[in-house]
């Protein structure tokens, strides 16, 4: 499944065309629908955390009113929703995983953070909710991407109306943290969801858009660019007002330095950019920067949960 993720992928990337005139309002959905958080129970015990198995609803389809272009949307959302003890309110996180991963990947920062006095909620894509989807070759399986990557970015921003909808959440203390295929997301991300204050984005690489309309066949620029339009990760960061914080590794040999650079330089400011001596995975010092950065950014700085692990 993984390597049918890295077509997907590399299908997207060949078929990015004509971003610069996106249509925004292909994130847009119902935000009066309720949440629907569904609590399966703590599935930690004899913990000062408790990891929460939950789900919640992803918006169906709204967009532009075509629906050739939502197909694939609805349905749950998995996640675990990790809370620390106490009242509240807290800030909070989101967290997501990279190409082939799911909720589990990133749940260990999730808890570091939660031990620091921080909610923290880590979700499955698309891809990890249907373990059975494949992508097509040819303009079918570029259609299928857009409905998936537009369903993604809803899903992410209906994870900000689950936080904010908590009693015990502070909905204007919310950062993102995303890994690989999630930093690239959380680009498109940081562009559409002013509500989100700070972003880290590790090991996430940018194309410009414009490389692969120049190189798609004639008779399939025009499709592509519909497809695909609002999607160019470089194009979408720069409409963001918000913090970021890139963390990337001089000897990643999953994302180009290249692809690396071009997405941290797009980024406005404010912006950190920290290179470390490691490849795709973030190493130990990385994950302590994030902490301590996270930390700084959502005003964490006071006793953390006792017993509970704050780091690696």
């Amino acid at each position: 499944m993984r390597a049918l993720r890295t077509v997907g992928l590399g299908l997207t990337l060949a078929a990015l065309a004509g971003c610069g005139g996106a249509h925004h309002s292909i994130f847009s959905y119902d935000r009066s629908k309720p949440v629907d958080l569904r609590d399966q129970g703590v599935v930690n015990k004899h913990y000062p955390i408790a990891i929460h198995d939950v789900s919640y609803a992803s918006p169906p389809c709204q967009g532009d009113g075509e629906a050739d272009l939502c197909r694939s949307t609805g349905g749950r959302v998995p996640g675990y929703l990790v809370v620390p003890p106490g009242k509240g309110p807290f800030p909070a996180v989101i967290y997501l995983h990279g190409s082939g991963g799911d909720r589990v990947e990133l749940l260990a920062p999730a808890t570091w953070m939660a031990a620091r006095g921080a909610v923290a909620l880590t979700v499955d894509d698309p891809f990890a909710r249907d373990p059975n989807l494949q992508v097509e070759q040819g303009m079918a399986g570029i259609q299928l991407l857009h409905d998936i990557y537009v369903q993604e970015i809803e899903d992410l921003r209906r994870a900000v109306d689950l936080l904010q909808s908590l009693p015990y959440v502070d909905g204007k203390r919310i950062a993102f943290v995303g890994f690989s295929g999630g930093a690239r997301m959380g680009a498109i991300l940081a562009g559409n969801e002013p509500r989100i204050r700070a972003f880290d984005l590790i090991s996430g690489g940018g194309v410009p858009a414009k490389a692969f309309v120049d190189a798609a066949p004639v008779s399939a620029k025009q499709g592509v660019a519909r497809a695909f339009a609002g999607l160019d990760n470089l194009a979408e960061i720069r409409r963001a007002h918000t913090h970021f914080l890139f963390q990337d590794g001089l000897q990643d040999a999953t994302v180009p330095h290249g692809q690396l650079v071009a997405l941290a330089a797009a980024a406005p400011t404010p912006k950190e950019v920290r290179w470390y001596r490691t490849g795709h995975e973030p190493n130990k010092q990385a994950l302590v920067d994030q902490l301590a950065w996270l930390s700084r950014e959502l005003g964490l700085g006071g006793p953390v949960v006792r017993g509970a692990v704050t780091g690696p």
